[in-house]
């Protein structure tokens, strides 16, 4: 599954692969978040990740990845203490590797792809960049070298109906670009909180303006729906509460069935997801038998 925001989903899709192993699904499905490509000025919308996808995908199946693909997967990986910074620590990186490793130098091999990862982790090492994981170069390769076949695996595109990094036109782009590759395209509009809202009692929609909730404009510093997320969540016993970086996963999973539920009240259509609330992220756990 390829997320646009990996770091705030990962958590819950940590205890969907939970989920299916406790039904024993996980040895039919493997669910597995792999690195977002593109860490560019411009690659983090919706479009140029589905057509990174597909550049990475037939990579891997001529048994080859680029350079640059591997270098921007470590570098999804870190912690700078902004996207300024992350940018500027990108192009370093990139400036100093170009000459022995070029973004067009095809790795064929593990080893080639080790030797490329230890010349990188080594320069971070020096600069001492904090990352959320331990990177290690037998990692990084092994999460590199994901194996796919397209008459038995699916892809997921995951996102949400972002308005600001995801532009109309290029919904029509991504809908048609995954129809035509087989790619299985789960949207949520306006965004991963409104998701987690639908966790909710029954009773908290009513709580929802849906004018506000289409616009998600922002209210005390946080958007619409995650201010209305927070809010309802005060009011729960036990009583939660919600970050971007924090929340209770196993709460949500908790109340999977009444999202999916409650989703049914909103539109549940691609086609429709581009203007209007809704998300039809529950057909996606429902393929995988998790809901």
């Amino acid at each position: 599954m390829f997320f646009k925001e990996q770091r705030q989903n990962e958590s819950i899709s940590k205890q969907y692969s939970k989920k299916m192993m406790q039904k024993g699904l996980d040895v039919l499905v493997d669910v597995a978040t792999l690195y977002r490509v593109g860490m560019e000025t411009g690659l983090s919308n919706p479009l140029s990740i589905v057509k990174s996808v597909k550049r990475q995908l037939v990579n891997q199946q001529k048994g080859t990845l680029f350079a640059g693909d591997v270098l921007n997967g470590i570098l999804d990986e870190l912690v700078p203490p902004s996207t300024k910074e992350m940018n500027t620590l990108s192009e370093n990186l990139k400036k100093k590797l170009s000459e022995k490793y070029p973004d067009v130098t095809e790795l064929h091999t593990k080893e080639e792809t080790k030797a490329f990862v230890d010349e990188v982790l080594y320069f971070l090492d020096t600069l001492d960049v904090p990352s959320r994981l331990k990177l290690t170069s037998d990692r990084i390769v092994e999460d590199q070298n994901v194996e796919y076949d397209k008459d038995l695996d699916s892809i997921y595109c995951i996102f949400d109906r972002d308005w600001k990094s995801f532009k109309e036109g290029q919904y029509d782009e991504v809908l048609s670009l995954c129809n035509q590759e087989g790619y299985k395209l789960i949207i949520t509009n306006p965004c991963f909180e409104f998701w987690l809202f639908l966790h909710l009692p029954e009773k908290c929609l009513c709580t929802l303006n849906t004018e506000k909730l289409a616009k998600n404009g922002k209210v005390k510093g946080k958007s619409y729906i995650e201010d209305k997320l927070c809010e309802n969540l005060k009011l729960l016993s036990p009583p939660q509460s919600y970050t971007k970086t924090k929340y209770d996963s196993e709460f949500y999973m908790q109340n999977l069935v009444q999202a999916i539920s409650n989703v049914h009240h909103f539109s549940e259509s691609l086609l429709e997801l581009k203007t209007v609330p809704g998300s039809n992220l529950s057909c996606l756990l429902k393929e995988l038998q998790v809901g």
